[in-house]
């Protein structure tokens, strides 16, 4: 069966879907007339590839005498050029994975620096919870843009300083954001792990990390003191679990970005490089089971 495609633009929430929906695989997603109940369903599906039987539309059009229907989702599909910059949406927040990469606060006012905090959590409809001690400026009432690295995407939304904690040192509360601004950044949605690792660099030396998150071309670490510099080539050894069995893998990565979170707490950004075809499943079995909640 040849397979095309589909766009996440135009598969719509509670809406009956007008094609079956599988996997990169071949792996049956979606029944066609199915409808998708949720954000978080629809991340789980993309990010197993989300295609459709791409003779379906032909064998429709001949079957009423080769008169054409008119379709959405197919006219989306075969229009949009491959490889077209994902345009951005606006909607609510979405539901949030339990890892938000980073996030920065920028108040309002020429010549503002951004403020990186780390995000705590949502109270649905109510607050957005963040930790940033020492940010005196972060006073109720302060107007902020924040900017989230979420999965893929990067969010970007106005709101202001509801409150802060008078009981927790650095916690402060956000107006919970009537929109938020999306757009993808990376072309391929990272999960939340939590494995243990070692960077191996060219010198040698080895350290013990924990991967925090993972995709078939990136992943996050987790250390205690910063051991690599942005653009240094290293390797990473670590185990994954896939489909009921352990795999020890030994990726070619470079690090992309430093960050340091807190005190003894560095998170490292890194690209996977020249990943052969039996890590890439093993990689893309990993992502697929961890979206779906199916990892054993």
């Amino acid at each position: 069966m040849a397979l095309s495609k589909v766009s996440a633009a135009d598969v719509r929430l509670n809406t009956p879907i007008p094609y079956a929906i599988y996997s990169d695989s071949g792996k049956l997603l979606l029944n066609k007339g199915q409808c998708i109940q949720s954000e978080r369903q629809l991340d789980r599906i993309f990010s197993a590839g989300a295609f459709r039987d791409a003779h379906a539309a032909a064998d429709r059009d001949q079957a009423q005498g080769g008169a054409r229907v008119h379709d959405p989702l197919a006219a989306s599909i075969e229009a949009a050029p491959a490889e077209a910059e994902p345009a951005s949406t606006s909607g609510t927040f979405p539901t949030l994975p339990s890892v938000v990469e980073s996030c920065q606060l920028t108040l309002d006012g020429e010549g503002q620096a951004p403020l990186s905090v780390a995000f705590v959590g949502a109270i649905e409809d109510q607050a957005l919870v963040v930790s940033a001690p020492g940010c005196d400026a972060l006073q109720p009432g302060v107007a902020v843009e924040a900017k989230l690295l979420l999965g893929r995407d990067l969010c970007t939304f106005r709101t202001c300083v509801a409150a802060r904690s008078a009981d927790v040192p650095g916690i402060v509360l956000l107006a919970y954001p009537a929109s938020v601004r999306r757009r993808a950044v990376r072309r391929h949605r990272r999960v939340p792990a939590a494995i243990k690792a070692q960077i191996m660099r060219n010198d040698s030396q080895c350290f013990a990390t924990r991967v925090v998150d993972i995709s078939l071309e990136g992943v996050g670490l987790s250390l205690d003191h910063c051991c690599v510099d942005p653009g240094e080539h290293f390797r990473l050894a670590l185990r994954l679990r896939v489909q009921e069995k352990t795999h020890t893998l030994l990726l070619n990565c470079v690090a992309r970005n430093v960050r340091l979170r807190r005190a003894g707490d560095f998170l490292v950004g890194a690209e996977i490089r020249a990943s052969t075809v039996e890590t890439r499943a093993l990689l893309r079995g990993f992502v697929f089971e961890a979206a779906t909640g199916t990892t054993s």
